[in-house]
């Protein structure tokens, strides 16, 4: 294991999070087994679409291989790279790569970066009776401290509501009847509550009335409008058709 070191000016394409698993750049990795960083690159551009031999490995693996570019390899896909350009990638292989396989099926990715970037495993600080109490009542103090907090919010949230309700019932409301809602709009209503109930494009639902029509009524609102120029909903309201799409839009798409 000697025979591999990290070279220095790669060193710090390596890295360790705080459970000791180890990550390399995709240069780095590269570099190790001997081969074109860019070859690896395709690999793991193509893992969406086409995977290759090595990034289905990888993929059936569980490897996320679309992250390794922001997050580095992870130490145990490292390995599988290793094999792969040991002895799977045919011409492609290298002889480092062999070297570097043989050394880390013995001792292990993760083990020898450790080892290389001086990793030591935290000490976990075992707490005596009293400060495990005292930590404690320090929770429970925070934790009561942020409910109070909360409660205030609540009260003043409260508080609002209540005076904006008795603001609203002194305000002079007008006595006349609402306007009712056109058909044109009623059938807009009922499109947009459709489309957004179940995700479905307006376009879509506005060409399944249409045809819809043109079944049912023998009318054909999108060569009227080529004919007139017009917009369809137009064309339809001037050909007095507004019933009828109001009945099917109801009838269809609730």
């Amino acid at each position: 294991m000697s025979k591999i070191i990290i070279p220095e000016e790669i060193r710090s394409e390596f890295r360790l999070d705080k459970e000791g698993k180890a990550f390399l750049s995709i240069r780095a990795s590269a570099r190790l087994l001997n081969i074109d960083d860019s070859g690896l690159v395709r690999h793991f551009q193509s893992a969406e679409k086409n995977p290759t031999n090595l990034t289905q490995k990888l993929i059936e693996k569980g490897f996320q291989v679309l992250t390794f570019s922001l997050d580095g390899i992870p130490d145990v896909a490292f390995a599988e790279i290793a094999e792969y350009y040991a002895m799977d990638a045919g011409k492609r292989c290298t002889q480092q790569a062999k070297m570097v396989y043989k050394a880390f099926a013995a001792i292990g990715v993760r083990t020898w970066i450790q080892s290389e970037l001086h990793w030591q495993q935290p000490q976990v600080q075992h707490l005596t009776p009293s400060q495990a109490l005292l930590q404690s009542v320090m929770m429970l103090v925070e934790i009561e401290h942020k409910l109070a907090i909360q409660d205030q919010r609540l009260m003043v949230i409260e508080a609002e509501k209540q005076q904006a309700t008795e603001e609203l019932t002194r305000l002079p409301l007008s006595s006349d009847l609402a306007p009712s809602i056109p058909l044109r709009g009623k059938i807009n209503m009922i499109v947009r509550n459709k489309a957004q109930r179940d995700l479905i494009s307006y376009n879509a639902l506005w060409s399944k009335l249409y045809q819809q029509m043109y079944y049912r009524l023998s009318y054909d609102v999108k060569a009227r409008c080529r004919h007139s120029g017009m917009k369809p909903l137009d064309q339809i309201e001037k050909d007095k058709m507004f019933d009828a799409l109001y009945a099917i839009a109801s009838e269809v798409l609730t």
